[in-house]
């Protein structure tokens, strides 16, 4: 898109290609500069410290805790207490008179972001863009892309085409977001209702029916599919309770009765099938291999291990940073070191998954200094016993699993 340069920070707009019908822009640092949204807020209502830290996310079990506690902040903040901290955001140079320019030519503008839905429509109604996509909370205390929620499943089961979409009506629309527990809802309505109306991109009919065939059959899988979580989840809940360690499970911060569940159907329910706490840890794959000989000794990654038991423990170690003072100062601890061996001499949660365990009771919270951090600590070798011989040059290329 060509553009002539007016100053050192300024262009403007000469020549718009034809054919394009709507573009779409990203919020933070594109818009914008400077903080990003939640950056803004956290900075107005005091948990800049702990925003930080969640801004380091970066695998997914990381980043749901962020937004797990990201929400514990802000679900008892107004709309209008968040605008006023969003208004402290500057504009990227030349942001509106790009919007203008394009409205001018009749393409369609919107907005697709991660950020919170109200927040980036604080900056449609300031940067005078048509539509937006954000994040929304689940009601759950998480968060789901709007893609991902039951009124745009609802809506494309009813318009999976162009041209159905332009028939919606305000009453339909409203519906759908009523379903889905929305807040201001006429004019979400009206505003969706709009944006479906603008002239967009055409395709050949049979291309268009081709798309409609595929958005309802993907719409029905992830129905269905929603629907049997929902029941499963229902299952679960009823009946894990009545297992005898269920309430050793649930004690341990960040487990709750469907993560429990999970840790206990990959771990087992025999009390006899691990030797020790260290036997347990080898198996899930949270401790680490030491190998040492003569005045050399390393510590390795353990990557041999049970996926889908490793995946639970990690959405439990994450969840239990915003419910556990110790796991939180373990956690602050552990990415303040700079030593390899402490990195791995720290305790983590899902020690505690293995030491309440063999001793058959509760799981007691702690804000006890994690050990391992003044000086490191010498761990046993994942095949040997205390007492026993270092012989891993003979079985180095065992299963973890054999070493239960």
């Amino acid at each position: 898109m060509p553009y002539q340069r007016t100053g050192p920070d300024q262009r403007d707009l000469v020549d718009i290609p034809t054919g394009i019908r709507l573009v779409a822009f990203d919020l933070d640092g594109t818009l914008t500069r400077g903080q990003t949204c939640l950056e803004a807020i956290a900075d107005a209502f005091g948990f800049a410290a702990q925003m930080s830290v969640w801004e380091q996310a970066r695998t997914e079990q990381e980043l749901t805790a962020a937004r797990l506690g990201v929400w514990e902040y802000i679900q008892h903040l107004s709309t209008e207490d968040m605008d006023a901290a969003l208004a402290t955001i500057p504009l990227a140079p030349g942001a509106i008179e790009g919007v203008t320019a394009l409205r001018t030519a009749g393409i369609g503008t919107i907005i697709v972001s991660l950020a919170l839905s109200s927040n980036v429509a604080y900056f449609v109604g300031r940067l005078g863009v048509d539509a937006h996509f954000g994040t929304e909370p689940d009601g759950n205390g998480g968060y789901r892309h709007v893609l991902d929620a039951c009124d745009t499943l609802e809506l494309l089961a009813k318009a999976p085409d162009p041209a159905s979409a332009t028939k919606l009506t305000i009453s339909q629309i409203s519906a759908a977001l009523k379903h889905a527990h929305r807040r201001k809802i006429p004019d979400k309505a009206a505003a969706i209702q709009a944006a479906l109306r603008t002239e967009q991109l055409g395709r050949p009919e049979v291309v268009a029916a081709a798309c409609s065939a595929t958005v309802r059959s993907a719409v029905a899988v992830l129905s269905v599919l929603n629907e049997q979580i929902k029941t499963l989840q229902g299952q679960v809940e009823a009946h894990f309770g009545r297992h005898p360690a269920a309430e050793i499970i649930c004690s341990q911060p960040g487990l709750g009765p469907i993560l429990g569940a999970r840790v206990l159907a990959e771990f087992g329910d025999d009390p006899t099938r691990y030797a020790s706490a260290k036997a347990r840890k080898n198996y899930a794959g949270t401790s680490p291999i030491t190998r040492a000989s003569g005045k050399k000794r390393i510590v390795l990654a353990r990557f041999v291990h049970n996926d889908r038991l490793i995946d639970a423990l990690g959405s439990q170690a994450f969840a239990a940073l915003n419910v556990s003072p110790g796991a939180r100062a373990c956690y602050d601890r552990l990415r303040a070191a700079t030593s390899v061996i402490e990195r791995h001499c720290v305790r983590s949660p899902t020690v505690l998954s293995g030491s309440c365990t063999d001793v058959s009771k509760p799981a007691r919270p702690t804000t006890k200094q994690p050990l391992g951090l003044n000086k490191p600590r010498r761990l046993l070798l994942d095949n040997q016993a205390p007492g026993g011989r270092r012989n891993w040059w003979s079985r180095s290329r065992r299963d973890p699993a054999r070493d239960v």
